[in-house]
């Protein structure tokens, strides 16, 4: 058992949920953290190392391996979130013989999470990465209320036919991911010391969405968000938008803006910003918040905002172990990918 001087001596563990608009510099964000294991669920793969630029060379020295996540049609899907497997065929149950489950072979962590987490669990105890990243967790959502929408058990029959039951696909579609974020990847990442970064995009919500449904005498017929000082929220369906950002130790949005200039000649210069705590931005209120001594507004073009995060912390980077080149499980959906000289792509 670890004594209070052991605890408090370990390197900071940073666990930050970043979200913003596309092209904002989430990805960008993710990738200035050390030796990172990426699980991308990007229709474009990680377009972030894509391209010659020096930003693209710097970034692509902290990848260690990468997943990316698209599957095609509804049995691929299916495969990328089961957990378990029936035993006997639909029509041979039957009172006396119920139907019976197996755990999923999770062997290929490229066709299933599963199998993303048992590699990432194997790779992390060796020492051979330091960060988590799950990138585009919105498209990750999409595609299990997809499953959640089609499942014959939350439909309803009626006289005009089976009808969605919303309220039972809906919190299937909680369920699963409160299981797999909660008592699955963030566990993992507490576990082995990894740093944890979830990049998702925004939305902006109606005021219903915000105050509730109300009927024509204003009766509350739905409950209206708690918070309700800003129309901006995760592109996520469903009620895990509410909870997804308590367990985070800092929600950063992330904005892109282009400013003109003058001198020494007229020109654009694209700027990266990193909102940190409350303040005004989307013309709205980004609700942003850290535990982490960070300044409301961080200007993080061309930086590493995780050395921002060390000298706001006061922390020590983790010293790597010995690693293997990094691994792009599925190459063709990042290339070409620019790397140092002497790493190999497997």
């Amino acid at each position: 058992m670890p004594t209070a001087k052991d605890y408090l001596a370990q390197p900071p563990l940073f666990l930050i949920l970043a979200l913003g608009p596309p092209n904002s510099g989430k990805s960008d964000l993710a990738l200035t953290f050390p030796a990172c294991y990426v699980a991308s669920f990007d229709p474009e793969g990680f377009a972030i190392l894509n391209g010659t630029s020096e930003r693209a060379k710097t970034l692509a020295r902290n990848l260690r391996y990468i997943e990316v996540f698209s599957p095609y049609g509804e049995a691929a899907t299916k495969r990328l979130f089961e957990r378990t497997k029936p035993t006997i065929a639909p029509e041979q149950v039957k009172p006396g013989n119920p139907q019976k489950y197996v755990p999923v072979d999770t062997s290929d962590s490229g066709t299933h999470l599963l199998g993303w987490l048992k590699h990432a669990a194997q790779v992390a105890a060796t020492g051979e990465i330091q960060t988590l990243v799950l990138d585009g967790f919105n498209y990750l959502v999409d595609a299990k209320e997809f499953l959640c929408r089609n499942d014959s058990k939350n439909f309803i029959q009626t006289g005009d036919g089976p009808v969605l039951n919303g309220r039972a696909a809906y919190g299937d579609l909680k369920v699963y991911l409160s299981q797999f974020m909660w008592s699955e990847l963030l566990p993992l990442c507490t576990t082995y010391r990894l740093n944890l970064i979830v990049t998702c995009h925004i939305k902006r919500l109606s005021e219903e969405a915000i105050e509730g449904a109300k009927d024509r005498q204003g009766k509350q017929l739905s409950v209206a968000k708690i918070q309700q000082d800003s129309d901006i929220a995760p592109q996520i369906v469903g009620s895990f938008k509410e909870a997804i950002e308590g367990k985070f130790g800092a929600v950063v949005y992330t904005d892109h803006q282009i400013k003109t200039l003058t001198v020494p000649k007229l020109h654009q210069q694209h700027v990266y910003l990193a909102y940190c705590n409350k303040t005004s931005a989307f013309e709205s209120q980004a609700n942003a918040k850290n535990k982490y001594n960070l300044p409301d507004i961080l200007d993080v073009t061309g930086k590493s905002f995780y050395e921002e995060l060390l000298a706001c912390t006061g922390g020590l980077p983790i010293q790597a172990a010995a690693v293997a080149p990094p691994v792009l499980a599925q190459p063709a959906k990042v290339a070409p990918l620019v790397v140092p000289a002497q790493v190999k792509i497997k």
